[in-house]
């Protein structure tokens, strides 16, 4: 049984799920203008949510109150439109890490890592004026992903780019990992400033998460195969972790096709829960009146399938015709929670399902550990938090992408899901 340490505090060790009436409005369910793709937790009962932008528009973090109404003692900070904001994290005293990619020139862009004061305005004592460089230089590179690095430090990955020629791929990408001290400034004791990766198709890293024992891990899959490494808290690759430190997951499930792994956590004992969908194109001919389902799977510290989750080392589940998940959270009793978007025919709204410790659905989750939430008109997934009282909160965007112009308006869709004991 994993023994998972709580990477998202507040969930109950045994429980079901309703939309919670208590909280948002009467259902549950609040929409506010404008738009998101990322949330995480900010104190017990807060949410910061962000628009994670392309090029042409300017990024924005808002912070909410537990009841879902806009916190305006946060100002939002300003972001210029030459500014992609990638990623972004909430310190133990309050302050927010931000990782956005800056236009330096023509097609050249350099990511930079800015620290928010709790009152949203930029930390000025922080590197140059609330903003840090990684110390890599290179004709052009982006980041990709932010993670707190114990003791005020801060884990950066990023990646230089592949170079392709007719569409065959000349030089793989490179990515690296980088660690900072608290104040922006490279730590040089971290495998001398920056950690490179070893390469593979990818073009860039999906998820960075550092360990309870200071083990970091590395999540790539842009493009097949997605490759998991593990770094020692020193910054060296652990080559006792699958081969030489990296296990590729798309052999892993035993299937002839693509399982697309976007979300990693680790357990107290260096245990490794993964989350992804398994594409139509993964469960075969015998799956083709499937659809795409959630995958969560386990490896052990050494890097191994832990066959003993689940159905040879997976745990699947269906939700409607086609799911993809987007993110989830653990729990201290080893149980899975998966936020997911649901998709039938030309519909789709949010959707968390559970599994047990074991692999299996959480059938007091929900209904049959499975809990679906609708608003008017199409809903996609994009995060789950875990917050005290018992509650999840699902995230999602309203965008009708299947009418032009939309019929509704584009709005975040925010839903609270009360857990209750079994």
């Amino acid at each position: 049984m994993l023994a998972c340490l709580v990477l998202l505090a507040g969930l109950a060790a045994s429980a079901g799920a309703r939309p919670a009436a208590a909280a948002f409005d009467s259902t549950g369910k609040e929409l506010l203008k404008g738009e998101a793709s990322r949330v995480v937790a900010y104190g017990e009962s807060r949410l910061l949510v962000g628009k994670v932008e392309a090029w042409g528009g300017r990024a924005v973090i808002v912070r909410l109150r537990a009841d879902g109404s806009r916190d305006r003692s946060f100002e939002t900070p300003a972001f210029t439109e030459e500014q992609e904001l990638v990623d972004f994290v909430v310190q133990s005293d309050g302050k927010v890490l931000v990782l956005f990619n800056e236009m330096v020139g023509e097609g050249k862009r350099e990511p930079r890592v800015g620290r928010l004061l709790p009152s949203g305005r930029w930390d000025r004592s922080f590197g140059e004026a609330g903003a840090a460089d990684t110390g890599l230089s290179a004709v052009s590179f982006h980041g990709d992903a932010l993670a707190l690095g114990g003791h005020g430090r801060i884990l950066v990955a990023v990646t230089i780019p592949g170079r392709w020629a007719s569409k065959v791929l000349q030089a793989p990408a490179e990515p690296y990992v980088v660690r900072l001290h608290a104040d922006g400034s490279v730590d040089q004791s971290f495998a001398g400033g920056r950690v490179e990766l070893p390469t593979n198709d990818s073009d860039g890293v999906l998820d960075l998460v550092r360990g309870p024992s200071g083990s970091i891990f590395v999540l790539r899959g842009a493009l097949r195969p997605s490759m998991l490494t593990k770094l020692s808290p020193t910054g060296d690759v652990d080559v006792s972790f699958g081969a030489a430190g990296t296990v590729a997951l798309d052999g892993l499930p035993d299937s002839d096709g693509l399982a697309l792994v976007n979300e990693v956590g680790v357990c107290r004992d260096e245990e490794v829960a993964l989350v992804g969908t398994l594409t139509r194109e993964s469960l075969g001919s015998a799956g083709a009146n499937v659809g795409e389902k959630i995958l969560a799977l386990r490896l052990r510290a050494d890097g191994a399938l832990d066959r003993s989750y689940g159905v040879r080392g997976r745990a699947l589940a269906a939700i409607g015709p086609r799911a993809f998940a987007s993110s989830f959270a653990l729990q201290k009793s080893g149980r899975l929670v998966v936020g997911a978007t649901v998709v039938s025919g030309p519909r789709s709204h949010l959707a968390a399902l559970a599994f047990d410790p074991y692999g299996d659905p959480e059938r007091s989750f929900g209904r049959g550990g499975r809990a679906q939430v609708r608003f008017e008109g199409n809903t996609q997934s994009f995060g789950l938090v875990a917050q005290p009282g018992n509650r999840l909160t699902l995230a999602g965007m309203r965008v009708d992408i299947d009418e032009l112009p939309p019929s509704l308006p584009t709005r975040i869709a925010l839903a609270r899901l009360a857990l209750r004991s079994s």
